[in-house]
């Protein structure tokens, strides 16, 4: 299949990012952070993101309505620190706040079309992007008030109040390498937090091991073992691959698919496929004093992971996955399971998705989750992949012809960048390079076309995203 895409091309430099005054930071040093993110609590606010420590911002989104209050909030919430980012799904950032009712309390960051509430800061980013998947924060990470020109801790007894500028930070994980979570796919099975240098510790036990597949929003060919929530009472996880899927009549078939791991108290309400949640319940703390009534709100510290967002990059090369052991075997990707898999068709779906001579006997007995691990360089590409604009007619597959219009005098040369690497140089109009979609992975990637002079001199620049869809 061809496609075509063309830009015009004028004279003059296209910038990015946009600037803004450094933000000096007592809380974070340039040797740890990775990027920060600021939400301007007021309508029409500016969300961001920094991969300079706020000497400059790019933009993601915008205020669509502020927040004017912190509501009220369960137990469960304790599992995440005062001041941090509680939890992280597709449809938005939850953030709990210091204060002295018995009660913890947050306020909420929500996406494009979240519900309004007097605790909600609604943006204009659409669920699932962005601020809620390719930089979106880690469960911990912390949250800071800007008052220029330093970074304060949210006050006792916070409440958002239009104009605040909130800063979230993002650092590099302590761990040199990333920490993993073992679960022994059975009941009474071990929940095992295993880190480098440190003593494996149970976080839980499973009360109700995962036993099937479910059609779960936002798993649409997200990716095998993809995380995309992790919260105190939810972690979701796609199982659906990034693959097209196409019937006898070359029609996309099925796409969703994943499971959510879940505690198991409170008891849950509404469950419309058990056989896709894997239940886990919180095991007793040893040095802690038995509390009939603490029991009751109890959950696993397992929820309260700093656990990333799988980023959704395609050129990710350590992202935050969920591996299996099929019948005790080797550690292995998430078979690419999609639609509804009850526990009677489980076997028979992994017989089918494994393929090839192997016979599934007992099926999943164990998963992994293993954390994601950012570097510099990563998290600046994220950050860019966030906030670029994808062109027009983004969706493109097979042999595409890109071609710039070339406007205004002094442009002897034109560059093609595809993800930061020089791919075609020409000085023959048309401007234009063959591209093969089959030769990259499926998802977002940057295209960028520069125009310069005789001498080299880079007179224009016009920076792109595209998604690539075989």
């Amino acid at each position: 299949m061809r496609g075509r895409l063309r830009w015009a091309l004028p004279l003059g430099l296209a910038l990015l990012a946009c600037g803004s005054a450094p933000v000096r930071a007592q809380d974070a040093t340039e040797s740890s952070e990775l990027y920060r993110l600021r939400v301007v609590n007021q309508a029409g606010g500016a969300v961001e993101v920094s991969t300079t420590g706020g000497q400059e911002w790019s933009p993601l989104g915008k205020v669509s309505r502020p927040a004017t209050a912190a509501a009220a909030g369960t137990g469960v919430l304790t599992v995440a620190p005062a001041s941090a980012v509680a939890g992280v799904t597709r449809e938005g950032l939850t953030v709990r706040v210091p204060t002295g009712a018995a009660a913890p309390k947050s306020f909420r960051i929500g996406a494009q079309n979240d519900p309004a509430s007097p605790g909600t800061i609604v943006t204009n980013i659409p669920a699932g992007s962005s601020l809620f998947r390719c930089v979106a924060p880690p469960t911990g990470s912390r949250v800071l008030l800007e008052r220029a020109p330093s970074l304060e801790p949210l006050p006792a007894n916070y409440a958002p109040r239009t104009g605040d500028r909130l800063v979230i930070l993002v650092n590099r994980p302590a761990d040199p390498e990333p920490p993993s979570v073992t679960i022994e796919n059975k009941v009474n099975g071990e929940v095992l937090l295993a880190a480098t240098g440190g003593i494996p510790r149970v976080l839980a036990r499973v009360k109700q091991p995962l036993k099937g597949i479910g059609r779960y929003p936002g798993t649409e060919r997200a990716g095998q073992g993809a995380v995309l929530g992790w919260s105190p009472t939810l972690a979701l996880v796609s199982t659906s691959g990034v693959s097209r899927r196409l019937d006898p009549d070359n029609q996309p078939v099925e796409e969703r698919g994943g499971f959510v791991i879940q505690p198991a108290e409170p008891a849950l309400r509404g469950v419309t496929h058990p056989a896709s949640q894997l239940l886990l319940e919180s095991v007793a703390d040893p040095g802690a004093k038995a509390d009939p009534l603490d029991a009751k709100l109890a959950v696993s510290p397992f929820f309260g992971l700093p656990v990333p967002l799988t980023s959704g990059d395609p050129l990710d090369p350590k992202p935050t996955r969920v591996e299996v052991k099929i019948d005790g075997g080797d550690w292995e990707a998430f078979p690419d399971l999609r639609g509804t898999i009850n526990e009677e068709n489980m076997l028979k779906a992994l017989q089918e998705a494994l393929g090839g001579d192997r016979t599934v006997k007992t099926g999943i007995t164990h998963l992994r989750v293993v954390y994601g691990s950012a570097t510099p360089v990563s998290a600046q590409r994220r950050a860019r992949l966030a906030s670029t604009p994808r062109a027009g007619n983004s969706v493109q597959r097979g042999k595409v012809t890109i071609t710039a219009n070339v406007m205004g005098e002094g442009i002897s040369y034109v560059s093609f960048f595809l993800n930061g690497t020089l791919v075609r140089i020409t000085n023959l109009p048309p401007y234009g390079w063959e591209w093969d979609t089959l030769r990259v992975p499926n998802g977002e990637h940057l295209l960028e076309i520069r125009g310069s002079d005789g001498k080299g001199a880079i007179l224009s620049s016009i920076v792109t995203k595209v998604l690539v869809d075989n």
